[in-house]
């Protein structure tokens, strides 16, 4: 049958084509295996085709080890392709089925051929107890390798679980319709063998791999279609047969009609496609849709924050993983000076993201990844990167391009769907690979931007406050000159303690300013206690101190940057010691707890502010001080500061009365052991 020579050209071109792009030890495997298949079809064929058994005899013995050899080539194929470990068992499977193997082929060449018996179609052997060992050899190798599949398939996660179903459905169809091809039409071998090498090298091919049902839903579709069509185009000829059209007009007819059918085919297989979402199965979300919509979405992010709630709803929601971050190369985008990774720190109660640097283990994570422009997956990353993706509990990386070069990462956390990553996943992460790192550069740009605005801002407040310490600081030392000069006015012992009190507090005013200055330049992130902090801050105002009644209630720790806590209140104080213009002022500090929320009123019966006032003071570009009509020092410094720490402030006033602020922060949270059994991610970032 020329079908067998046809096969059997195809089983050799498609394992030179694999040799060609690959030569790694897995598709040297498969084609070796291949090579074996169209070995075996091309003596099939010539025991089709040659009619003199005594010409045909020799070729088909001496050809017939590749029939003989599949079986230890498959198990060779499937123990590279599933990774599995060369255990002593599994060496001595592929040793066995390589020595019966060269023992049936010897056997058969040298010492008992099997018998050719002349049929209709050629000839074939007579049953014999070589054929028997083979097919045992071939069924058991078949079963061994669905093993091994199976066993993979476990603990299998990504792309890869979805190839190990490729290589089962492989392995299944191609072993049933050999079985069948024993004693029956060789039809069924043909068939097996390029069903097998069609699923084959599709699972060892194809980057972006479709599920098996998706697969099969799709080719029905198709089927359907085109059995439509070609229904159609039947009913057109037996209507044409009815017909006196001339020759020219039924050649016009039915180029028109073939015309139509080709236009119709995808009209028709996307409308059942429609039907078939519609009635069978339910797809998360629409590829076309989804890019369109982050597209535009990515388009009209004004902050790092609205570009976070972009990716919660696609990473989040849609391609449904436990969490991400995204990490950004510092000289990619002007942030030059810093961390070499800056993680996209997200504030999710705040609605707030900054830019903070990357773990020391995301860090090691990327750094390995620094030549990975695709998607790197956990189970294909390289063998020296996958220690870092297990200590960040990471499943994927994508990159981050920009002009060419990668720009940075997205690491996604553990997966929650059931099939881990669709092929429309795949698209997915690929499109926002190259689309969303100039949305990126745009919106860090403008927090730089920000972030140096609000520096310069707090470096100003700090200069402020220095001046007003120019007097203060002079005090004790005139103090101390004047004790020194007082004579016999006090005894020696009352002389030097009131001398060392004077120290003490000239010692406490330099030690301010000296916190005040690092403040600036350093900010630890650490745990602390409001009420301490508000004590140093009422102290560093000397010459207010005595006006400030405090409230303090216990409260539990803090965590946060105290510099800025600091400065923050210190801002509130000034504000509200300007304001102050009765002869019996004052500024009342309370504090309390409750559910997990530290509360703080900061409170003067100064001047008080307009509602008109109220309603802008939160606005950067108000200035001035509310005694002079202005809104107060810092306003927007403030509000930045209590949201960065996932906090609120409100403010009400009366004019003539005085003016309330309302501070509402998270206590700590209790420290738990670490679980050693969470996986996924979280987005960190800071110190």
């Amino acid at each position: 049958m020329t079908g067998y020579l046809v096969v059997a050209l195809i089983d050799f071109a498609v394992s030179i084509y694999v040799l060609r792009a690959s030569r790694s030890k897995t598709a040297v495997s498969f084609a070796l295996m291949w090579f074996c298949f169209g070995i075996w079809s091309l003596d099939l064929f010539l025991a089709s085709s040659v009619a003199d058994v005594t010409a045909l005899a020799p070729w088909f013995h001496g050809l017939r080890f590749g029939m003989f050899f599949i079986a230890p080539c498959m198990i060779i194929f499937f123990t590279q392709i599933t990774q599995a470990r060369l255990s002593p068992a599994l060496k001595g499977v592929i040793t066995v089925s390589s020595l019966t193997s060269l023992v049936l082929y010897c056997a058969n060449l040298f010492w008992k051929p099997s018998q050719l018996t002349a049929t209709a179609e050629g000839f074939v052997t007579a049953p014999d107890l070589i054929s028997t060992v083979h097919e045992v050899n071939f069924v058991g190798a078949s079963l061994f390798c669905l093993m091994l599949v199976g066993h993979t398939l476990k603990t299998a996660i990504f792309r890869e679980r979805q190839r190990m179903r490729w290589l089962m459905v492989a392995i299944i169809s191609g072993t049933t319709l050999g079985i069948i091809s024993f004693g029956s039409s060789k039809l069924f071998g043909m068939a097996g063998n390029i069903l097998g090498l069609s699923i084959l090298a599709y699972a060892l091919l194809r980057h972006h791999m479709i599920s098996v049902g998706a697969a099969v839903h799709t080719g029905l579709i198709k089927a359907i279609s085109l059995l439509s069509l070609g229904a159609g185009f039947a009913l057109l000829e037996l209507a044409i047969a009815q017909t006196t059209l001339t020759l020219y007009e039924l050649g016009f007819l039915r180029f028109a009609a073939l015309f139509a059918m080709v236009e119709a085919y995808p009209r028709l297989t996307l409308a059942l496609t429609g039907l078939r979402d519609k009635y069978f199965t339910r797809p998360r979300y629409n590829y076309e849709y989804t890019t369109t919509w982050m597209l535009k979405g990515l388009k009209n992010c004004s902050s790092l924050s609205g570009l976070t709630d972009l990716c919660d709803d696609v990473f989040l929601k849609l391609v449904q993983v436990q969490d991400y971050a995204i990490d950004l190369n510092a000289a990619h985008f002007g942030a030059d000076g810093q961390s070499d990774w800056l993680r996209l720190h997200i504030m999710r109660d705040s609605k707030h993201a900054t830019l903070q640097t990357t773990p020391e283990s995301g860090q090691t994570l990327l750094g390995s990844l620094a030549d990975q422009r695709g998607i790197t997956f956990h189970d294909e990353a390289p063998e020296d990167s996958r220690p870092a993706f297990a200590d960040v509990r990471a499943s994927a990386c994508v990159p981050i391009m920009l002009r060419g070069d990668i720009a940075g990462f997205i690491t996604l956390g553990r997966p929650l769907k059931s099939e881990q990553f669709t092929a429309d996943d795949i698209r997915l992460l690929d499109w926002i690979s190259t689309e969303i790192g100039p949305a990126l550069e745009r919106l860090t740009a403008h927090d730089l931007l920000e972030n140096s605005l609000n520096e310069a801002e707090k470096t100003l407040t700090v200069v402020s406050r220095l001046n007003e310490y120019n007097h203060d600081v002079k005090t004790p030392f005139s103090n101390i000159e004047a004790l020194l000069l007082a004579g016999d006015a006090f005894s020696p012992e009352e002389q030097q303690a009131r001398i060392l009190e004077q120290v003490k507090k000239g010692h406490a005013l330099v030690s301010t300013m000296a916190r005040m200055l690092k403040g600036q330049h350093k900010k630890t992130f650490s745990r602390f206690n409001l009420n301490e902090t508000i004590r140093d801050v009422v102290s560093s105002f000397p010459t207010h101190a005595s006006l400030v009644h405090l409230e303090l209630d216990d409260l539990p720790p803090f965590d946060g940057y105290e510099e800025e806590i600091g400065i923050m209140l210190s801002n509130i104080l000034s504000n509200a010691f300007r304001a102050l213009n009765k002869a019996k002022s004052s500024v009342t500090i309370s504090t309390s707890a409750d559910q997990n929320m530290i509360s703080c009123t900061i409170r003067d019966n100064g001047a008080g502010m307009s509602k008109e006032r109220i309603a802008t003071l939160w606005d950067k570009s108000e200035t001035g001080h509310r005694a002079q009509g202005g809104s107060g020092i810092g306003m927007g410094v403030i509000k930045r500061i209590v949201a960065e720490h996932g906090g609120t402030i409100t403010a009400t006033s009366t004019l003539g009365e005085g003016t309330e602020f309302h501070l509402s922060l998270p206590a700590a949270k209790r420290m738990k052991p670490r679980d050693s059994g969470a996986t996924g991610l979280r987005v960190v970032g800071g110190n």
